[in-house]
């Protein structure tokens, strides 16, 4: 005896998915919810959450004029704290930065090396670094404006 096939999840649209995401996160406000209760009250999968939450980032928080963090504690939110809001934002360039060092010390640095007259990993070379310095320099600044 054979088991029937599972059903194959409803396709849900990015946008579709982000209306609903976002429509539960306005409701909790300003608590956070987690990806599971999200999933459990829209009836979404977790990629289809997932793929609301960059909707969100993408056109939903502006549209509503509402800053949307993220944190482990919180899960996804729209909170009122501005502390809040500069916290994530803070986190959120430390991690580019550190996606930007890995770039340059794992792949960078060593085709240069390499090959140290290629003219595309030059450009790339230059161009990060110089993302780098502007990061950090945000970074610093950031940490000295919030302490005052």
């Amino acid at each position: 005896m054979t088991t029937p096939p599972t059903p194959r999840p409803t396709r849900v649209s990015r946008a579709d998915a982000g209306e609903q995401v976002l429509q539960e996160l306005i409701n909790a406000a300003p608590a956070g919810l987690r990806k599971a209760h999200l999933v459990d009250q829209t009836g979404l999968t977790p990629s289809q959450v997932y793929g609301g939450t960059v909707w969100i980032k993408d056109t939903g928080a502006s549209r509503e004029n509402r800053p949307f963090t993220v944190t482990r504690r919180d899960g996804y939110r729209f909170s009122d704290d501005p502390a809040d809001w500069t916290a994530y934002e803070r986190g959120q360039l430390r991690r580019m930065l550190t996606t930007l060092h890995r770039l340059m010390t794992g792949t960078l640095d060593p085709h240069l090396q390499r090959e140290p007259a290629d003219p595309l990993a030059r450009m790339l070379h230059s161009q990060i670094n110089g993302m780098i310095g502007a990061l950090e320099y945000a970074l610093t600044e950031a940490d000295r404006l919030t302490t005052q």
